[in-house]
């Protein structure tokens, strides 16, 4: 009996914590998770492979299916050199 006490409270704690996280995850982002850029908005489920001017021209073929939550590259922009770089237009890229 105390073992399903313990496993029913365990059960309780993960929940809850799971239904916070949901809360304040929400929360930041219904006050519009701030992005660096106008080129950017944020994503629960953007891709772990972002197209960028280094290979916006051969995308990668191979990606993982996580998703990555964050702020992500607007339609029609591209990340300039990698993950944390500013999103711009591809005829805006300088050779590479």
């Amino acid at each position: 009996m105390m073992k399903c006490n313990v496993a029913l409270s365990i059960f309780v704690v993960i929940v809850l914590c799971s239904v916070f996280s949901g809360c304040v995850a929400q929360g930041n982002e219904s006050r519009g998770r701030p992005c660096r850029s106008p080129n950017e908005e944020f994503t629960r489920c953007g891709t772990a492979c972002p197209l960028t001017c280094q290979n916006y021209q051969n995308p990668p073929q191979v990606c993982t299916l996580q998703c990555v939550i964050g702020c992500v590259c607007k339609r029609g922009f591209i990340r300039e050199n990698g993950v944390r770089s500013r999103c711009v237009r591809p005829q805006e890229c300088r050779r590479y």
